[in-house]
């Protein structure tokens, strides 16, 4: 029972972890009452954390604390205890090679989430690091240091476009300037079967 069906009743809690009811001109010294319903206390939130990442899309957090859980039926505390958020989601610069452009493109085929570099016309290379292409093949007439990827390895036929860089033989030079034995079997350019 609840002290308010009595009417009037304020509780008090006795020593024995009893409440009773109380009128003001009398008492129901038998009857217990319920305790009120208390609803949960939550904290603030707290500030948000610095962001992941300068550029590019880095995430943020922030969370709360349960300062009092509910109790007697009270109002539950929410599930959400931490929120996350997306920050800084601007491009992030592209240091590309002097001799290549910035490609803005929604496929990141190549190295950044904001677009890739490109060796200009006449240039080959990772696009970070380009070297001349004389030929016009997408290989560089030399090999490129500080250069990761295919593209930085030398031409192996300088001069003439070989995009497909084809060496039957293996011998490093390419089909089209391998004048002594482009097919590796042995038998020089008078081969009457030369691939």
């Amino acid at each position: 029972p609840d002290c308010a069906y009595f009417g009037g009743c304020s509780y008090y809690r006795d020593i024995d972890n009893t409440t009773y009811c109380f009128k003001k001109n009398g008492s129901y010294p038998t009857v217990t009452c319920e305790d009120d319903p208390v609803d949960c206390q939550m904290d603030v939130w707290s500030a948000w954390t610095p962001c992941s990442l300068t550029c590019g899309g880095g995430t943020q957090e922030r969370s709360r604390n349960v300062l009092m859980p509910a109790s007697n039926g009270g109002k539950p505390c929410p599930s959400e205890l931490k929120q996350i958020r997306l920050c800084n989601t601007g491009c992030c610069p592209i240091n590309c090679d002097v001799n290549a452009v910035v490609k803005r493109s929604s496929h990141t085929r190549q190295r950044s989430v904001c677009g890739y570099c490109e060796c200009k016309p006449g240039y080959a290379g990772s696009g970070f690091v380009c070297g001349i292409d004389s030929d016009s093949d997408g290989w560089p007439d030399n090999d490129l240091t500080n250069c990761t990827g295919t593209r930085c390895t030398a031409d192996n036929c300088v001069n003439i476009p070989n995009s497909g860089q084809e060496d039957a033989d293996g011998d490093g030079i390419g089909d089209k300037c391998d004048t002594i034995d482009p097919d590796g079997d042995n038998i020089t350019t008078s081969d009457n079967c030369p691939f």
